[in-house]
């Protein structure tokens, strides 16, 4: 059984006499984890960009350093290298590791995760297997590596792992806080990519999840199906597309916005031009009325007001407007790409 702060965060979890306890900063991040019995207590720290720069247990501390998004070196409390990582331009693609002045190799399944380690003899040093949601079910090997389940950093003192914006339960398949961006990342803030972790992942832990990279298929008389399910279009009638990552869409009125997966609030679309004016002398009598519903009235509508816009870590092609609409105590959050200003308004039903 698990409890919750005021702000949706986990507080304790409960399994059979064990407890768990976390505790959170003002700005919703883990700051320690308190383990059952004698297991002690984990602390965390995080630079102005809300990265993982620290970490201690009962036993070591471990200092982060990063390119980017990417962690590239781990030294000690004396400041001295404990290991030393290299990856490519993606994000969470570990190439080669050197620790204890050995250099190890990693290799990856097709959802990004860690599934062995070289030396550089060529000989397997490590293995791991995981179920879906990246339950370590087995392993093989003694090599210290942080890097698991689709290539993030797993923390064995705790049982999780580290997306950057939250923390992972491998244990529980969800996140232990609600997702940052709310309602721009679905209805649910606490799934691990919508429950679809075959094809489906997760590298910020705040973003709307990332496909799978398929092959194309090659012609022939039946095509291969999308194995990815295709939600619901975010304007009735307007059918979801789905585009690579930080490529907009296009809405039903030439408007660039980024394909979200799950229900959100639809906007409305653009009024119906006014009709032509009767002409001069027609009897006023024959205007038509406007149909129920129609119109002017709009009392069964509400408005969401522009409180911030701002630009999440990581991003340099899109910006969060974020809303505070009527008769909803949390906010409406949506990304567009930077060349698109927030509206300051916006009407939902």
């Amino acid at each position: 059984m698990d409890s919750y702060d005021s702000n949706g965060n986990t507080a304790t979890k409960v399994v059979g006499s064990n407890t768990t306890t976390y505790a959170w900063d003002f700005e919703n991040r883990l700051t320690s984890v308190t383990l059952p019995g004698s297991g002690g207590t984990v602390t965390f720290a995080y630079d102005p960009f809300g990265r993982r720069i620290k970490k201690v247990t009962s036993t070591t501390t471990s200092i982060f350093a990063y390119d980017g998004d990417n962690l590239i070196e781990e030294t000690n409390s004396s400041g001295a290298v404990v290991a030393r990582y290299e990856d490519t331009q993606n994000i969470d693609e570990p190439l080669a590791m050197l620790r204890s002045g050995a250099t190890s190799y990693y290799h990856a399944d097709g959802l990004g995760s860690v599934t062995s380690l070289s030396n550089t003899a060529g000989s397997i040093a490590n293995t791991y297997t995981y179920d879906s949601f990246g339950r370590l079910t087995n392993s093989t090997g003694s090599l210290v590596n942080p890097f698991r389940y689709t290539a993030r950093e797993s923390d064995t003192e705790t049982g999780l792992y580290y997306y950057r914006a939250r923390y992972y339960d491998q244990s529980a398949g969800r996140f232990l806080s609600e997702d940052p961006i709310t309602f721009s990342g679905g209805i649910d803030f606490y799934p691990y990519t919508h429950n679809d972790p075959v094809n489906l992942f997760d590298p910020s832990g705040m973003q709307e999840p990332v496909s799978v990279p398929t092959p194309t298929p090659t012609p022939g008389p039946s095509p291969i199906p999308n194995p990815i399910p295709q939600p619901p279009g975010l304007w009735p009638g307007f059918p979801f597309i789905p585009m690579p990552q930080n490529q907009p869409s296009v809405d039903p009125w030439g408007r660039p916005y980024f394909p979200g997966i799950g229900s959100i609030l639809p906007l409305q679309p653009p009024p119906s031009p006014r009709p032509p004016a009767p002409p001069v002398g027609a009897d006023e009598r024959t205007t038509p009325s406007p149909a129920p519903g129609k119109g002017c009235d709009n009392k069964n509508k509400r408005s969401c007001r522009l409180v911030d816009d701002f630009i999440p870590e990581g991003y340099r092609q899109t910006h969060v407007c974020s809303y505070v609409c009527e008769g909803m105590d949390k906010r409406v959050n949506f990304m567009l790409p930077v060349t698109s200003p927030c509206p300051r308004e916006l009407p939902i039903q």
